[in-house]
């Protein structure tokens, strides 16, 4: 659950040897415990409820508590970009009501989607080329207007103060 990897309810249950139909309990009752929020994919004008989904802890904090308390580890570097990706989906499903993430035909995947507008999260000091759909591309510390890259910091603060999702024709 700390990976922002889309996954199936089937592939999960195969790693732990558990059946797909437990994995599918214990993820709904986790996020109607709102532990977690499961972000499903957007295709063809609808969720697809049967495809891959992405699963997210509500609050970095709460990843932390549970890996210390089931590991007995902290938090690690290289997941540090996936509990952004999650703080920023779960405050654009509370602002928004939108709990959707979609993939390009080509399998390039966009974040999240919040109204026909692509949201991609890139925790990094430098960011490549941004992906096809029109949105923004959230980024570390970088702030581009011709690109649509914004500071995760900035956007966050944004979407809290006032709706940014401007037309982006």
């Amino acid at each position: 659950m700390g990976s922002s990897a889309p996954q199936r309810d089937n592939g999960i249950a195969r790693d732990i040897s558990v059946s797909h139909t437990t994995v599918s309990e214990y993820l709904e009752l986790t996020e109607r415990l709102f532990l977690t929020r499961t972000f499903r994919k957007w295709e063809n004008g609808k969720v697809n409820y049967r495809s891959l989904k992405k699963v997210y802890f509500v609050d970095p904090f709460l990843f932390r508590v549970m890996k210390r308390y089931s590991l007995g580890k902290d938090v690690e570097t290289e997941e540090i970009p996936l509990l952004i990706e999650g703080v920023v989906g779960e405050h654009l499903a509370r602002e928004y009501g939108e709990n959707l993430f979609t993939f390009f035909k080509d399998g390039r995947e966009v974040d999240f989607v919040v109204k026909g507008i692509g949201v991609e999260v890139k925790w990094s000091s430098r960011v490549r080329a941004r992906s096809r759909m029109p949105g923004y591309v959230l980024t570390m510390d970088e702030y581009d207007q011709n690109q649509r890259r914004i500071p995760v910091s900035l956007f966050l603060y944004l979407v809290s103060s006032e709706r940014v999702f401007y037309d982006l024709g």
